[in-house]
């Protein structure tokens, strides 16, 4: 009789602790989950439009280091000429720490919130 209660005992401590540790492995999961759709969402999408508005936010610096410079007219203008003249990679210059603090920042967000 002690044996059975002693092995129900332990089937259900070893059922307890798979659960934890599958709870903790879903835990895991949706934090990477979160991270990649933050990430995406910034920098992937965010990131041209950010760079754009820089650009057009300074632009009219552009005349005093070449005054021959053709300045964008709006958002749809610079993209082009960005395009063309630097190429479709360039929209994501400057992206690296900007990913970067992103993933710092909602990993501490995630560790703060989530526990």
């Amino acid at each position: 009789n002690m044996d059975k209660i002693s092995e129900s005992r332990a089937t259900s401590l070893l059922t307890r602790h798979i659960k934890m540790r599958d709870e903790k492995v879903l835990e895991n999961w949706k934090f990477l989950h979160e991270l990649t759709a933050v990430v995406f969402a910034r920098a992937v999408i965010m990131g041209p439009l950010e760079r754009m508005k820089v650009v057009m936010q300074t632009r009219h610096m552009t005349k005093y280091a070449n005054p021959r410079s053709d300045l964008p007219k709006n958002f749809f203008d610079l993209g082009g000429k960005i395009s063309v003249n630097q190429g479709m990679i360039s929209f994501w210059r400057g992206t690296t720490p900007f990913v970067v603090m992103l993933a710092a920042a909602q990993a501490f967000r995630f560790y703060c919130y989530e526990q």
